[in-house]
């Protein structure tokens, strides 16, 4: 019956027709078929059945992923550092390759030659300064025993005049950057051994492209990561948002000093004498060759 009545809500039959033709299909010998019986039926075919013309076929839609919760900068930051909790200097020779210099007067000949070539125009003087000059002409005067400066813009320079920010002409700002090859990263609030353990766990388990970092003699670690941005506007996207935005930018929310942002930024050059300590370059990728 609950199949007949089925096709009868299906084919739109009304509910009383449908009990009369189901009466007269029974047959009248056999078992007595009450009509609650037959309702029954009928009522269960109502509320299982849409009759023909009504149906509507159910579109599969796949369930929307759960919302990931929002990146927490400072909690990450601090399981990198519980995870490479002791590391000491000597630790990132290894993570080198075991080749740098062991002797910081050395790192500035050093790293010019491992990261530049003899024509790349560079920034190396004090903060007041803005003259540049090739590789090769500062390797020269290095070898004439003038003392190593204590500042590096680690993106090389057109040579030629820019306007800086203010609008004052200069030949070290971001309109006179020639090549985006490096991005500056530096923590102010942070201990010099929870940096050590930071960069070791960010190094070993190769979270950033890490080329370069350098102690400043003081009470930081400036990293260098490679980035190697063919202009401008791709260092605008993956710098300045990606890596420096106070509410997307990763680096920004571990509280780096979002004002490494801009590619003229300076940072430490190994080998300077600072006080009693020199600069020096703790790590460098081994695996980076001259452009």
């Amino acid at each position: 019956m609950l199949g007949v009545a089925n096709l009868g809500i299906m084919a739109g039959v009304r509910e009383r027709d449908l009990l009369a033709d189901i009466r007269a299909a029974i047959p009248t010998t056999g078992r007595t078929v009450p009509d609650s019986e037959i309702m029954t039926a009928i009522r269960k075919a109502q509320s299982d059945v849409v009759p023909a013309g009504e149906y509507t076929r159910r579109e599969y839609r796949k369930p929307a992923p759960a919302p990931k919760p929002p990146f927490d900068g400072m909690a990450y930051r601090q399981r990198l550092i519980h995870q490479g909790d002791g590391a000491l200097e000597c630790d990132f020779m290894e993570l080198s390759g075991g080749k740098l210099p062991g002797d910081p007067v050395d790192d500035t000949v050093h790293l010019l030659n491992a990261l530049y070539s003899p024509q790349d125009v560079l920034f190396t003087g004090d903060t007041k300064d803005t003259a540049v000059d090739t590789v090769e002409r500062i390797l020269a005067r290095l070898a004439s025993g003038v003392p190593v400066p204590p500042h590096i813009v680690p993106n090389p320079m057109t040579g030629e005049q820019g306007l800086t920010k203010d609008g004052k002409p200069s030949r070290r700002c971001d309109a006179t950057v020639a090549q985006y090859r490096f991005a500056v990263v530096e923590f102010d609030d942070m201990a010099k051994g929870d940096q050590l353990a930071f960069w070791h766990s960010v190094i070993t388990r190769r979270l950033l492209p890490v080329a370069v970092l350098i102690d400043s003699g003081g009470k930081s670690i400036h990293a260098w990561l490679e980035v190697n941005l063919p202009d401008a506007d791709a260092w605008q996207r993956d710098v300045r948002d990606g890596l420096y935005h106070p509410i997307t930018g990763r680096m920004a929310l571990m509280g780096a000093d979002r004002a490494c942002q801009n590619p003229s930024r300076l940072s430490r050059l190994p080998g300077h004498k600072r006080g009693v300590n020199y600069q020096s370059l703790i790590y460098m990728n081994a695996m980076l060759l001259k452009p």
